[in-house]
């Protein structure tokens, strides 16, 4: 309330009315009024044999009225105008503050008003955050917090004036709250988990934090946690429970969900459609992906190579003579499994009898390995880049070990058309990339001196994020 009226002593009893509807509506609202702009003192009394107050204003001191005097701005003191009283102005705000722009004036500025009109407000907004922070507080309640955690001012016409943060700690009383991860957030199985809380001790000291899964139990201790450990599959309650040294304790807690993302496995050899000759070497070779495995790739043991339905190992690369399978077509299928989801691919072959002179049989690429490409990465005029350092060998039954011009390397781009980069056994490219995810298929073809060809690719994955 911003008004205010000074009834003389005489008539006072004119205002009862309105003081029972003040003190009746106190019980369920917090009511703050401007102490007013006279700079007077709203108990001052007369004296005649007995002392009696020389006016009455109301509603400021009306019974359940929060009456509210100003401060000056960049003070403790109470502003020149502002009224006072020792007896019925409660608490002291901002006499002044800054307002606007004012969309009913053709300035756009903002301005500087001043007034307990303005105090009352200021009181009457921070009841607002305390009633905010603790919605259970009763109107009686919320006053006692506002008069209880006010500053203290040298200034002995200022009883106390308003502390708004020290009101809402007192509202809120200890806390503890899960900042990390959000409530119903989801994270991958396997990996890691960063657990962050935020407590406010309302002056009860250091508290311990415990954490706890529904389904796995204690996790560990401390306001931060990074949980290496395995969490089940599934949703889960996560619990963080403070325990202050007199022993009281709060806690919080949200749904974490950890998700079983399936595998992804990649047969890069052999080529779907390839041949070879009965003399020849066939080399199995995969890549592997899942989010919830160290590395994001699955251990060897959970990748199963098969040929026409037959194991032949657990790796992600081998190789098998082609003389141990029969002329004609075959199935080669790889699975990989994370113990819950799996995937397959195949691919289909052909073994035809040796010719006179047999391809090369062994062709080897040592670098750049297959995967997710780590750098080291550089910048320059051009961008930034990274050194693909290519390495490789090959044999041939008839022309043993082959060098030079017999080992040519190719390169696409996100499935593009191939790229030549060179030949011989060793070459470093200088590479440059862009933002996003960039898939390098690198291929080394080994031809002997009857023209024969033999090819071995890796596949290489970046993914620049800015």
């Amino acid at each position: 309330m911003s008004y205010g009226v000074g009834v003389p002593t005489i008539v006072a009893w004119t205002v009862y009315p309105f003081e029972i509807a003040t003190a009746a509506a106190a019980h369920s609202m917090v009511l703050c009024a401007a102490a007013g702009n006279d700079n007077k003192n709203v108990d001052a009394e007369d004296c005649f044999i007995v002392c009696w107050e020389e006016t009455w204003h109301t509603p400021c001191e009306n019974d359940g009225v929060l009456c509210v005097g100003g401060i000056a701005r960049n003070s403790t003191s109470r502003a020149g105008n502002s009224n006072y009283g020792g007896e019925h102005v409660d608490i002291f705000a901002p006499y002044s503050v800054i307002v606007g722009p004012d969309p009913e004036s053709t300035g756009t500025d903002a301005q500087e008003k001043s007034g307990t009109s303005l105090s009352s407000p200021y009181v009457a907004g921070v009841a607002a955050l305390v009633m905010a922070a603790n919605p259970s507080l009763s109107a009686s309640q919320v006053r006692n917090i506002l008069l209880s955690t006010a500053h203290e001012s040298p200034d002995n016409r200022v009883r106390r004036y308003i502390n708004a943060g020290a009101a809402v700690r007192e509202a809120l009383g200890a806390q503890i709250v899960i900042e990390s991860p959000d409530t119903g957030a989801s994270v991958h199985g396997g990996l890691a988990v960063i657990f962050e809380s935020f407590v406010l001790d309302d002056g009860r000291g250091t508290p311990a934090v415990a954490w706890t899964s529904s389904r796995d139990g204690s996790l560990g201790s401390g306001r931060s946690l990074t949980y290496t450990g395995v969490l089940s599959y599934g949703a889960h309650t996560i619990r963080a429970r403070a325990t202050f040294p007199d022993g009281s304790t709060v806690q919080d807690s949200i749904v974490l969900t950890v998700v079983n993302d399936p595998p992804t496995v990649t047969i890069t050899s052999p080529a779907n459609g390839a041949s070879f000759y009965r003399g020849q070497p066939i080399l199995l070779a995969a890549t592997s992906w899942d989010t919830n495995e160290p590395g994001n790739r699955l251990a060897d043991a959970k990748l199963s190579w098969y040929r026409d339905d037959l194991l032949v190992g657990h790796d992600h690369t081998r190789t098998i003579p082609a003389e141990t399978l029969s002329i004609g077509s075959h199935v080669i299928r790889l699975t990989g499994t994370d113990g819950t989801n799996s995937d397959s691919k195949t691919v289909t072959i052909t073994v035809n009898p040796n010719p006179t002179n047999l391809p090369p049989d062994v062709v080897t690429i040592s670098s750049p390995a297959q995967g997710l490409v780590e750098g080291p990465f550089a910048y320059d005029s051009g961008g930034w880049y990274f050194n693909m350092v290519l390495a490789g060998s090959a044999h041939d039954p008839e022309d043993g070990n082959l060098t030079g011009t017999s080992l040519r390397w190719t390169r696409s781009t996100n499935g593009g058309t191939p790229v030549s980069l060179g030949t011989g056994a060793s070459r470093t490219v200088k590479t440059y990339y862009t933002e996003g995810t960039t898939v390098y298929n690198v291929t080394l073809t080994a031809e002997d001196s009857a023209g024969n060809t033999t090819s071995v690719t890796h596949r290489l994955e970046l993914t620049i994020i800015h």
